[in-house]
C-alpha cells in the first residue's frame, strides 16, 4: 500500500512539473544573427590582410617590452605616448594589448585578434544601445549587423592599430549618455562621460579632435538641462587633458607629428 501511494505522488509531482519553454522564434534569429558576426570578426586569419605593416610591428612590439620590462623600444619607462619611426604611437591601446601580452605572450596572431575582439565588443555595444532605445530584438539586430558586417569597422579591427579601439570606446560614450539622459545626470554617469571622453582623446590622434567636437556637442545640447553633469563631465575630461601640457613641453612636436604627415 505504501508503495503505491508513493508512486502515485511521485507520478503527482511529475505531472506538475512546468514544462520547459521553448525560445521564441525572434530570439533564435537574434542569437544565430549575433554568433554569425562574432564568428566573421573573431576568424582572424595571418593572409588576410597578408604580412604584418611595420606599424603593427612597432606598437606590437612596444606592447612585448612594455609588458615584460615596463620600457619601450628606447627604453622610456611606461611612456605616456610611445615614439617609435618617428612617430608617437597613442598610449591606451597599446598598454592594453601590453596587459593581454602579460597572460598570453606577445604575437602576431594575439594582437590582431585583440583587435577583432575590440570590433566585436564595438558591434555588441551598439547592439545593446539599440536594444535600450527601441526595445526591438529584430530592429536591434539589425544594427548589429548593419554595422559588424560593414567594412568600415571590420577592416580597421583586422590590424594591430590604436583606432581598433576607438569604436567600443565611442559605441561606449553613446550608451552611456543615453542612459544617463533618461533623467537628470548621477555624478557617476557623468564622470563616466569625461572618462571616456579622455580615453578617446588618450586613444588615437584623431580621437583627441574627435573627443573636443563631442565635448563641445555635449554642452550645446545637454547643457541647459543637464549643467552641473555637463560641467563634471567637461571638467574630467579637462583633467585628463591637463597632462598633454607638460608632455608637449618637454616633448615639442610630438603631439603633432601625426596631423602633420597626414595634414
Amino acid at each position: 500500500m505504501s508503495e503505491n501511494l508513493t508512486r502515485c505522488a511521485a507520478l503527482c509531482s511529475f505531472r506538475r512539473m512546468p514544462r520547459m519553454r521553448l525560445p521564441h522564434p525572434e530570439t533564435l534569429v537574434v542569437i544565430g544573427g549575433l554568433l554569425l558576426i562574432a564568428v566573421v570578426f573573431l576568424s582572424v586569419s595571418p593572409r588576410n590582410p597578408p604580412g604584418f605593416y611595420r606599424d603593427e610591428s612597432s606598437i606590437a612590439y612596444n606592447a612585448a617590452t612594455l609588458a615584460a620590462h615596463g620600457r619601450d623600444e628606447y627604453g622610456a619607462r611606461f611612456p605616456m605616448f610611445i615614439k617609435s619611426f618617428g612617430d608617437y604611437k597613442s598610449p591606451v591601446y597599446v598598454y592594453l594589448l601590453a596587459g593581454v601580452f602579460t597572460i598570453t605572450g606577445p604575437s602576431k596572431e594575439v594582437a590582431r585578434t585583440f583587435s577583432a575582439v575590440l570590433g566585436l565588443g564595438a558591434i555588441l555595444t551598439l547592439f545593446g544601445l539599440a536594444f535600450l532605445a527601441t526595445r526591438k530584438k529584430l530592429l536591434s539586430l539589425a544594427v548589429a549587423l548593419g554595422a559588424g558586417l560593414s567594412p568600415w569597422i571590420f577592416e580597421v579591427t583586422r590590424l594591430t592599430f590604436e583606432v581598433a579601439l576607438e569604436p567600443l570606446l565611442i559605441a561606449l560614450l553613446l550608451l552611456v549618455l543615453y542612459r544617463a539622459s533618461a533623467e537628470r545626470w548621477r555624478p557617476r554617469a557623468a564622470i563616466a562621460v569625461g572618462v571616456l571622453l579622455g580615453l578617446i582623446a588618450y586613444t588615437y590622434q584623431a580621437g583627441k579632435v574627435l573627443a573636443v567636437l563631442y565635448a563641445l556637442a555635449l554642452a550645446v545640447f545637454y547643457g541647459r538641462r543637464q549643467l552641473r553633469g555637463v560641467a563634471i563631465a567637461v571638467g574630467v575630461f579637462l583633467t585628463m587633458l591637463a597632462a598633454l601640457i607638460p608632455y608637449n613641453a618637454k616633448h615639442p612636436g610630438g603631439l603633432t607629428t601625426r596631423f602633420n604627415t597626414v595634414g
